[in-house]
């Protein structure tokens, strides 16, 4: 039973069962095309990203600069706080010199 019409028959069905899988196929898996970013907004994404990053940059060296600064600050004041309080110290030695003076010489004046 293996004739020449048995042959053609199944050629003819095989090819129509692959036809119809490979329509299913792309029914079922349709393709999208790569979805292309124009030339300019790529442009201008670099031009922004580089302008973000030199932003950043200079915010971390404007902070860095700031905090410094203010570190030299605070060690004047400091400084300065210290030295005010070994004068305020001596000061007030001379001012309870002066009143021990002038309480001396009441006594001394009989009044």
């Amino acid at each position: 039973m293996t004739g020449l019409g048995n042959e053609v028959q199944a050629r003819v069905i095989a090819e129509q069962v692959a036809v119809a899988a490979v329509e299913q196929f792309v029914r079922t898996h349709p393709q999208t095309p790569k979805a292309e970013i124009p030339v300019p907004l790529k442009w201008a994404g670099g031009v922004i990203t580089a302008l973000l990053t030199v932003g950043v940059a200079s915010l971390c060296m404007w902070v860095v600069s700031t905090l410094s600064n203010l570190q030299q600050t605070v060690t004047r004041i400091d400084t300065r706080q210290q030295i005010n309080d070994g004068n305020v110290e001596g000061r007030l030695k001379q001012i309870e010199d002066r009143i021990t003076r002038v309480e001396q010489e009441r006594k001394g004046s009989g009044a």
